[in-house]
């Protein structure tokens, strides 16, 4: 239980965070439709620190450390504004572009 790894899942417009314990144990850890989204943001994106400070919980999803592939996802979970820190790929980045809005997304800079 000690190894812990993140899955993410885009289909359809919905991304879906799935933790695996141990490599052999799996957990949704959350889901949300994209387009519903209030903003998604690059680490480097200074100008969604103000909307970013809005939530009232934050989920790390990726590595533990901020690096240049991590992203920030602004979203409502069961009525409350959460920042969600995970860290997509190019091509799950790609199908997320075509998804949300351009003035929801904050690229790298």
């Amino acid at each position: 239980m000690m190894r812990r790894e993140y899955e993410y899942i885009f289909t359809n417009g919905e991304l879906d965070i799935d933790c695996i314990y141990g490599k052999a144990r799996r957990k949704r850890k959350f889901t949300c439709d994209i387009k519903e989204a209030i903003i998604m943001a690059h680490s480097s994106r200074r100008e969604a620190e103000q909307e970013l400070a809005t939530a009232t919980a934050t989920m790390d999803y990726g590595s533990g450390t901020i690096g240049d592939g991590t992203f920030y996802l602004l979203s409502l979970l069961n009525g409350k504004r959460v920042k969600i820190i995970f860290e997509p790929n190019e091509m799950m980045f790609n199908a997320i572009k075509t998804y949300i809005s351009p003035r929801k997304l904050l690229k790298k800079q």
